[in-house]
């Protein structure tokens, strides 16, 4: 069996891996943009200069060979021909496969906000060639706007400030960080990203792009006027999935490639995994995707399951902080929630609650009981019986006590 995988990332990698344990005599190939492997994850630490591109590798230097797996590296797909059952790639490459894994990511977007996709020294933050470029242009006193306080804003905001970038942070939300945290939590990293040279603006829509006449960013003009004079700007808005390569294919796209619980697409002998799928973008689902795909195509039977809940944890400033839930965040801010916090300690713990069953937690500063949280989430436990059954103070439950109903 010759089987093929797009995309040396965490899904590719480690179906790559779970292939060669399970079909000891097949052929397994990855073929992927990318020359080197290094986790996403970690990039923002690359860029600030704390890891160097080794440092960021998130398999073995070995992993290649002591899996004897071949890999392709800096071959781009650009053509899939489902009938011939061959990749066609940029550079003219033809790679025939058996049995095939999407697993080519997703790319950055640029919202359509007028002048900046035709701006010069306008990037994203997704794929390492984006840290290189960033790198190059990071030193002390110069000036970045970065558009998008989600949870890759951050990173390229922390790594910057690291570097004595001026960086001025953009979000059109009232918060940083607003799909895992709330105000209290996200107001502790904000402090301390402050501290460190950071400038936010809040509640804050780009209306357009301002040139030089070399064509490069000078500035972001806002909705109410104001304008962030800067030297480059970094665009940490949104990705979609790298589909581009499937069209005349056959295989079907959605938000992403379509697939079934098998992680198989709607063409024979062609499965995906990971953000080309548009499910879950968390590290750890894409492995669990990646697994499940490789033994199905192995002809074992396995089943992908959406996690209820989607677990982010982030690390700035040596304050830790874990959250998720079942939905939104923003649909319970105004409900009911429990909160612990002591604040010589920088812990603050916030479990919101709806109809008696926890349905979103924030951890931050003190993430020991993730466990207890992430058992009652899952089985949607009566928390008004289980506190009535133990005695305990919500805070003061133990794996052991939420085990016993």
């Amino acid at each position: 069996m010759n089987f093929v995988v797009l995309g040396a990332s965490a899904a590719g990698l480690t179906a790559a891996k779970v292939l060669r344990e399970n079909a000891p005599d097949s052929e397994v190939t990855v073929v992927s943009s990318d020359e080197h492997v290094y986790s996403r994850v970690m990039m923002h630490e690359f860029l600030s200069k704390e890891r160097d591109l080794n440092g960021i590798n998130f398999v073995t230097p070995t992993f290649f060979t002591d899996h004897q797996i071949h890999w392709l590296g800096g071959k781009t797909a650009v053509k899939l021909d489902t009938a011939a059952k061959k990749v066609f790639c940029a550079d003219g490459t033809e790679v025939p496969y058996d049995r095939l894994l999407l697993a080519t990511g997703a790319k950055y977007c640029i919202p359509p906000i007028t002048g900046l996709r035709d701006a010069g020294r306008v990037f994203g933050f997704r794929d390492y060639a984006d840290a290189v470029q960033l790198d190059v242009l990071a030193h002390a006193g110069r000036r970045c706007a970065v558009i998008g306080a989600g949870l890759v804003g951050m990173d390229v905001a922390y790594a910057l400030s690291k570097r004595g970038v001026e960086v001025t942070v953009i979000e059109m939300a009232d918060r940083i960080m607003a799909l895992q945290l709330d105000h209290r939590a996200a107001a502790a990293y904000q402090s301390r990203f402050e501290a460190a040279g950071c400038r936010f603006v809040l509640s804050a829509q780009v209306q357009r792009a301002e040139t030089g006449e070399n064509g490069l960013i000078r500035s972001l003009v806002l909705a109410d006027g104001r304008e962030i004079d800067c030297d480059f700007a970094v665009v940490c808005a949104g990705v979609r999935p790298n589909t581009s390569f499937l069209a005349g294919s056959g295989v079907d796209c959605e938000r992403g490639v379509a697939v079934d619980t098998q992680m198989r697409t709607s063409c024979p002998d062609v499965f995906a995994a990971g953000d080309v799928t548009g499910l879950s973008g968390v590290w750890l689902n894409a492995m669990q995707q990646g697994t499940v795909a490789a033994k199905n195509m192995c002809g074992m039977q396995a089943v992908y399951a959406e996690p209820l809940s989607l677990r982010n944890t982030m690390n700035f400033y040596g304050l830790m902080t874990l959250s998720f839930g079942a939905g939104r965040l923003e649909n319970y801010l105004a409900g009911e929630g429990y909160v612990r916090e002591d604040a010589g300690k920088n812990v603050y713990q916030k479990i919101y609650v709806k109809d008696g069953r926890v349905v979103f937690v924030i951890l931050q500063g003190d993430v020991k009981s993730n466990a207890v949280w992430q058992y009652l989430l899952a089985n949607g436990t009566d928390l008004k019986r289980l506190l009535a059954d133990t005695g305990k103070d919500l805070f003061s439950l133990t794996m052991a006590d939420v085990k016993k109903l």
